[in-house]
């Protein structure tokens, strides 16, 4: 485990943190209670949940990593709260979600939609602890009946993800264009490019795209960065401004070593007039490449009027974000306990806006014997939370069928493993970052302690 990450930041933008080889001190404080008992003896009680703190301890960080957990306890990453994720910390849903409500014995963070569909905590039938998730069908052939697993903070809209915004820094020339835009040309013949202070997204300047009016496109290229490999995913972006309403290209164009084309991996994507749009692709070098660039072009032989600004426009190594797998155990009965499930995944937004759903093989649950069901994906580009859900489909589910559920999990897999208690991704504050000494070499810091304090509801 030491040698896999830990992820900080804020949902839409987490870092990668190397493993504290010097530990990790994991603590929760509970609400305990003594009672005197009529006898004479003691009774103690204690209420489940409770928040945990976390120190980790690195024997030695390079500047560059200290310098990020310390941006975080001086405040240049805003106020937070912010999202940890500890691979050590395998199931990341909440205990009672885990635990199928066995932890208190009530069915919050859960929610179920479609008609007459219910939800209860039953102690009756269980396979593993005292009690399972009972989902009660009230009406035959529900339409839309769907079991949702709640976000585990009232602060975010799901479960926080690991995705791309943990890659790598810029790897062309000039993306920002605070100076000029040197790195960047027109097709020849086709337009100009210059920079500008007319407008910025980021800082005071950006390029400024002026279409000929004769030209079949208008199209600012980067140069080549070299170094890319077969096989090799880049991820490009940017901000354009444009000053009416029309399409924006933007590309990855894929070069041999010695600059010939050999294609491109293209969005398009429909901008408003005079509003600042985001571009983002994601594509994988074909064979025989050596050099990457990026574009940002007008096709349609665009007119002089169609003034283009651009910023920020950056090409960066892809990681895909880690494979999740959501799986759990369920069990049919009632009148009819043939009810066909489907695992699934919904992919969200920073600003909680449903992406993508990814959905696991449909299934039937029966009574003859419990089945395990899952479904695994990796997040999609921008995605930034997760909610896992199963739903209920098939034109037979009687108005008396019921569902058990048990051993729900939620971890970073390609397939389910041994099932295990939920802990939660619940919110942080930064408490402490000790100065200490002395270094370990001029670009080393030895012994950084980090204490982070889960918050919120």
């Amino acid at each position: 485990m030491t040698d896999v990450p830990i992820f900080l930041g804020r949902p839409e933008a987490l870092h990668a943190l190397p493993y504290p080889r010097g530990g990790a001190d994991i603590t929760r404080a509970r609400t305990r209670a003594a009672f005197t008992l009529g006898s004479g003896g003691i009774r103690m009680a204690q209420l489940p949940g409770g928040k945990r703190r976390f120190s980790y301890a690195w024997q030695s960080l390079d500047m560059a990593t200290y310098a990020i957990i310390q941006a975080f306890d001086q405040g240049h990453e805003g106020p937070g709260p912010f999202v940890l994720l500890d691979p050590s910390q395998v199931n990341m849903l909440t205990d009672n979600q885990s635990a199928a409500t066995s932890v208190r014995n009530d069915t919050r963070n859960f929610t179920v939609s479609g008609s007459g569909g219910t939800l209860a905590s039953d102690a009756t039938i269980n396979e593993r602890g005292p009690a399972s998730l009972r989902w009660d069908f009230a009406v035959g052939n529900p339409a839309g009946a769907l079991l949702t697993i709640d976000s585990p903070s009232p602060e975010w809209p799901g479960v926080p993800v690991v995705n791309n915004s943990v890659d790598g820094p810029d790897i062309n020339a000039n993306p920002l264009f605070e100076a000029d835009v040197s790195d960047w040309a027109p097709n020849a013949g086709e337009g100009t490019v210059t920079w500008s202070t007319a407008q910025a997204h980021e800082g005071a300047a950006s390029l400024l795209l002026t279409p000929d009016g004769a030209g079949t496109q208008a199209a600012a290229h980067s140069t080549a960065v070299p170094g890319i490999s077969p096989g090799q995913m880049l991820r490009a972006s940017a901000w354009v401004r444009c000053a009416v309403g029309r399409n924006i290209q933007l590309r990855i164009d894929w070069r041999t070593g010695g600059g010939t084309y050999l294609s491109s991996t293209t969005t398009t994507t429909a901008v408003v007039a005079n509003t600042w749009t985001h571009l983002d692709v994601v594509g994988t070098a074909p064979a025989t490449t050596a050099q990457a660039g990026i574009t940002v072009l007008m096709t349609g032989t665009p007119p002089i009027g169609h003034l283009l600004h651009v910023d920020e426009a950056r090409l960066r190594r892809f990681t895909p974000g880690r494979s999740l797998c959501f799986s759990f155990r369920v069990l049919g009965g009632g009148t009819n306990p043939a009810v066909t499930l489907t695992p699934q995944l919904r992919w969200l937004n920073a600003a909680g806006a449903t992406l993508a759903t990814t959905s696991g093989t449909a299934v039937a649950a029966t009574d003859i014997a419990r089945t395990t069901m899952f479904v695994t994906g990796t997040p999609p580009l921008s995605a930034a939370f997760v909610v896992p859900q199963v739903a209920a489909t098939g034109a037979s589910i009687s108005a008396a069928a019921k569902l058990w559920l048990e051993q729900l999990q939620l971890e970073a897999a390609s397939a389910p493993t041994a099932w295990r208690p939920g802990t939660g991704v619940l919110p942080v504050q930064v408490v402490s970052l000790p100065e200490s000494w002395p270094w370990g070499w001029p670009d080393h810091r030895s012994g950084a302690i980090l204490t982070l304090q889960e918050v919120g509801a």
